[in-house]
């Protein structure tokens, strides 16, 4: 799902019953048939209109919130805490996110603040999720904070640069991390009582972020190392990332 700690949940229409196998996958090659649900199959039709022309910009758009919301729906109903998340989750979102990155070269890396919150709330989703493949974690990671910078050229509140710290935290831009951090806590008032959430709080709780955001970072670096010294091509294990106890990993490991 996408992250729900400074992002709120996304409301999206669930479509009913899974369906057939049909090839799924923007601009994918390697794309498989598999089963798929009817919002698969909406994103589907609409990126088979950017087909004829793939510079609409809001089919791009329109492409990449198809595939991301499919996924999410798929999470929603399948996915959990107790759960293996299913490989429909990630090949959805990544399917969006390619609509995404080609909507930024069309037009030189702006984008407004909703569209660009909601691909860096995906990229994040990846990052938890995870890969076997350092370098595309690392992607992730970097997608999610590019997206954020983008939404804080339009709005620097709250809740876009808390996200902004967390996503450069775990992009390993740790200095980037702590200006949105300390931009963000000053934005708020002093607290008033005993239970009201200050600066020092907000700074407090994006320092987690950024503690979290050193493992992963960690995390990618020995998975780097591995596969140079191994000469395999991915990890057996995923290289995932741990927002927070509410997110998508829960608690991060001992």
């Amino acid at each position: 799902m996408l992250p729900r700690v400074f992002i709120a949940a996304l409301a999206l229409l669930i479509g009913g019953a899974l369906l057939w196998a049909i090839t799924a996958g923007s601009d994918d090659q390697s794309s498989s048939k598999r089963i798929t649900s009817p919002l698969e199959k909406q994103a589907v039709r609409v990126e088979k209109q950017l087909a004829e022309d793939p510079g609409d910009e809001k089919l791009l758009l329109a492409t990449m919130t198809a595939w991301i919301g499919a996924g999410s729906v798929w999470f929603e109903e399948n996915g959990g805490s107790d759960r293996p998340i299913p490989s429909t989750v990630p090949e959805d979102y990544r399917a969006g996110l390619r609509a995404w990155n080609r909507y930024l070269r069309q037009t030189g890396g702006e984008a407004s603040t909703d569209n660009a919150e909601y691909a860096g709330a995906a990229f994040f989703s990846l990052v938890e999720i995870g890969s076997t493949d350092p370098s595309e974690a690392q992607a992730n990671a970097a997608g999610a904070a590019r997206a954020l910078r983008i939404a804080c050229k339009h709005e620097r509140n709250l809740l876009n640069l808390s996200n902004l710290a967390s996503y450069e935290y775990f992009n390993g831009e740790f200095a980037a991390g702590d200006r949105a951090a300390r931009e963000a806590a000053a934005g708020l008032p002093p607290p008033k009582g005993k239970n009201s959430f200050g600066p020092g709080d907000a700074i407090s709780q994006l320092n987690g972020y950024k503690e979290r955001g050193e493992k992963f970072v960690a995390r990618v670096k020995r998975g780097a190392r591995a596969l140079e010294e191994s000469g395999e091509e991915e990890l057996e294990t995923a290289i995932k990332g741990y927002g927070s106890a509410a997110g998508i990993n829960g608690y991060e490991p001992e």
